[in-house]
């Protein structure tokens, strides 16, 4: 039997010409009854890195545009052998361990990866 606990320091993806965009729902005001809403006030957010033509007040976040962009997990583990008879051809085991998985950003890659960069 053993026992055990991994603490994982998740930092987070960000790009390096802030070409990323992410929704606050903190930020976001609902428009008025058969109107439009302020894009500054949407909930939408660009990163700090952001090198493009914004409005003015648009709300910018850090680069990873994550409230916590570093976040500590602890993550338990516990697992078992067990030789029920003493012959050596049979061995149980098993095992049970909690893992945190990084926020994906996977559909923002392939949108950077596959637009032409300009400038």
């Amino acid at each position: 039997m053993n026992l055990g606990v991994r603490v994982e320091v998740d930092g987070q993806p960000s790009e390096v010409d802030g070409r990323q965009s992410n929704f606050f729902s903190q930020l976001y005001v609902a428009p008025p009854a058969g109107g439009f809403g302020d894009p500054i006030s949407s909930g939408f957010v660009l990163p700090d890195n952001f090198r493009g033509y914004a409005p003015t007040g648009f709300p910018r976040e850090n680069s990873t545009l994550l409230n916590h962009p570093i976040q500590t997990h602890p993550e338990l583990r516990v697992g078992f052998a067990w030789q029920p008879f003493s012959s050596k051809d049979l061995a149980l085991r098993g095992g049970y361990g909690i893992y945190a998985n990084r926020t994906s950003f996977a559909e923002n890659g392939y949108e950077l990866a596959l637009t032409r960069r300009s400038g």
